[in-house]
């Protein structure tokens, strides 16, 4: 998955667009890994990869192409949420350091509130696991 996000983030021309990857991962489920007729890259996309926010979200969270929110959003559900948390702190250091040309990236601040929207799902994803987080 993270070459098919990479092309997708950085190629003139990928193979799949970031809408396309996030359709396909919206529906693939662990449990129901079969091949469709369109989506014949299924398995990459739930390979060990949807697990590693760390690779995924510095190349999603300053894109501008469609689909990268909802992908984040989708990988922060699906992927482990502890390990998204984890990404999210790396980012939001990385952004701090970093300057803020906005080329083809997305504003400073929407990558701020991308990551912000991203905690807020892990928390709640954590909270369901762990009640006792709540308290």
């Amino acid at each position: 998955m993270l070459e098919l996000v990479t092309a997708a983030t950085h190629d003139e021309h990928p193979p799949y667009s970031l809408r396309e990857i996030q359709e396909a991962v919206a529906v693939i489920k662990p449990s129901n890994l079969l091949v469709s007729q369109n989506l014949t890259w299924e398995v990459l996309l739930y390979s060990d990869n949807l697990q590693d926010p760390l690779q995924l979200f510095p190349l999603l969270i300053p894109s501008s192409k469609d689909g990268a929110s909802e992908l984040l959003q989708l990988i922060a559900t699906e992927g482990s949420a502890k390990e998204a948390v984890i990404a999210v702190r790396e980012s939001l250091q990385d952004l701090k350091n970093k300057d803020h040309d906005e080329g083809e990236q997305e504003p400073y601040s929407v990558q701020i509130l991308r990551l912000i929207s991203i905690s807020e799902r892990c928390k709640r994803c954590l909270c369901r696991a762990c009640p006792r987080l709540t308290k």
